[in-house]
Order: structure tokens, then C-alpha cells, then sequence
């Protein structure tokens, strides 16, 4: 079975990241009636020209640092991300452990994918990601973030308006029948972005536990407004934050780049 030892430290949910390639908008005042999901993509998506700017978008670059927050310390990951349309992706993470650099690169064809390990430039293992952790690398090649993608699975239902983190917000259930984790989401009013997203997992100890996503410091670069930060939480504590130190869009990225062999 394919092993990555920082594997994880990875798929704690870059694609969550990315939630926001699309132009910012005005706040719309609701009052006290809910919002329709056809609105809320609407304001989600639109730009002057009535054309959704994700769609212009072919490619981008995102580095930056992913914050393991210990009891004892705090380690620090540096990343890249490239991402291609339709579904091809391309990461270096790096680990600094007493002068010895492990760097896990993992590559994404839209079919195959593979993984390299490094330490201090030598290549020590290169193997195929199979099972879940191809799975993973799927969903995190996806260019859109939770509201959109399942959107389109056509399993949301607009619940509540709540605030989250003194910002308010419109609480989305996702239902059963989506293929993809998440139980809640929930977008701003101001900017209609994922403010949040929430889900269910099985601990390795079999325990159920409670995975949320926080999303802040949202910037805005060529038109696209992304989520500089975002924090993940466990049972209510802070273990991971990620913070993105530069996005480009329209990279200008070969696909011979995404080879996975």
C-alpha cells in the first residue's frame, strides 16, 4: 500500500483553500427571508460581464506555509501548488527536521498520479498513489471549492443564517447523497465566499470526531478573490493553519509538466 509519511500533512485541505476563484460582489441584504441556492451562485460567481470568471481561469500557482500547531511546538511545511484545468496537479511540500529537508512532490495527470520523496535534493523513493490517497489527490485537483462543487451534485439545502466568527453567514446542508465529505457549509453575506465547511470523520483510534475549516484574510489579485487563510479544527482545537503567501492565476503552465511517470 502506497505510504507517504507527511501524506497527511497534506490532504488536510488545500482544495478548501482555493474556495474563491471568482470576482468579489457587493453584500445583498436578505432580510429575514433565506436565500435561494440559485442567488447564492449567483452572487457566488458573477462578474460585470455575466460571465463567470472561474471558468477564465486555466491555471494558477499558490505558496505558502501550513502551520502544524503541537502542544510542545509549532512545525512549519512550505508549499507550491500548481493547478491546470480540467483535473491536473502538481505539489511540492517540504519538511525541515535537524538539517535534513524531506520534500514529498506529488503529480496528477487527471488519471495517474505519483509521489517522490526527497531528502536534501536526493531522491530516496518514487512510487503510485493508489486507494484513497489517489482519491484525495482527485478531489484536490478539482479547480472549485466546496459550495460549487457540490452545488452541482445538486445536494445542498439552504438551512439558517448564522454567524461565524462575528461574520454573518447562510448555513448549507449537504446531504447524503453527495459524493464528497462535507456535512455543513457556510457562505459570507459581504463577499459570498466559504466562511466555513464542517464534516465527519473516523479517528484511527475509531472515534468519531468533528473536521472544521475556517476561512479568513481574504485578498483579492487580477480579479479573483481568494482565502489567504484558513484554519482546521479538531473537536473544537486548532491543529492546522494553512496561510497562502502568493496566488497567480493564468500561470501558464505545459502539460508535459504534469507528467506522472
Amino acid at each position: 500500500m502506497y505510504n507517504n509519511p507527511i501524506h497527511r500533512l497534506r490532504y488536510y485541505g488545500l482544495q478548501l483553500l482555493l474556495v474563491a476563484i471568482v470576482v468579489s460582489t457587493a453584500s445583498v441584504g436578505y432580510s429575514d427571508d433565506l436565500p435561494t441556492l440559485k442567488s447564492l451562485k449567483e452572487e457566488h460567481v458573477k462578474s460585470n460581464n455575466t460571465q463567470y470568471v472561474h471558468n477564465k481561469i486555466n491555471s494558477f500557482l499558490a505558496k505558502g506555509r501550513l502551520l502544524r500547531i503541537g502542544a510542545d511546538a509549532t512545525e512549519e511545511q512550505l508549499f507550491r501548488i500548481y493547478k491546470k484545468k480540467p483535473n491536473k496537479y502538481r505539489s511540492f511540500h517540504q519538511v525541515t527536521v535537524r538539517n535534513i529537508i524531506t520534500t514529498t512532490e506529488n503529480i496528477y495527470d487527471g488519471e495517474a498520479a505519483i509521489s517522490i520523496i526527497s531528502k536534501n535534493g536526493q531522491e530516496v523513493s518514487r512510487q503510485k498513489v493508489l486507494g484513497d490517497e489517489l482519491l484525495d489527490i482527485k478531489r484536490e485537483a478539482v479547480m472549485d471549492g466546496p459550495f460549487l462543487i457540490v452545488h452541482e451534485e445538486g445536494c445542498l439545502t439552504v438551512d439558517a443564517f448564522e454567524l461565524v466568527e462575528g461574520v454573518e453567514c447562510v448555513r448549507l446542508l449537504v446531504d447524503k447523497r453527495s459524493q464528497h465529505p462535507y456535512e455543513k457549509i457556510w457562505l459570507r453575506l459581504d463577499n459570498f465566499q466559504e466562511a466555513k465547511t464542517s464534516q465527519l470523520e473516523i479517528s484511527a483510534d475509531g472515534e468519531d470526531q468533528l473536521i472544521e475549516f475556517y476561512y479568513s484574510e481574504f485578498q483579492k489579485t487580477k480579479g479573483t478573490i481568494f482565502s489567504q487563510r484558513v484554519d482546521k479544527k479538531i473537536n473544537g482545537e486548532l491543529v492546522y493553519t494553512t496561510i497562502i503567501d502568493l496566488f497567480e492565476t493564468n500561470y501558464g503552465i505545459y502539460n508535459s509538466f504534469f507528467k506522472a511517470e
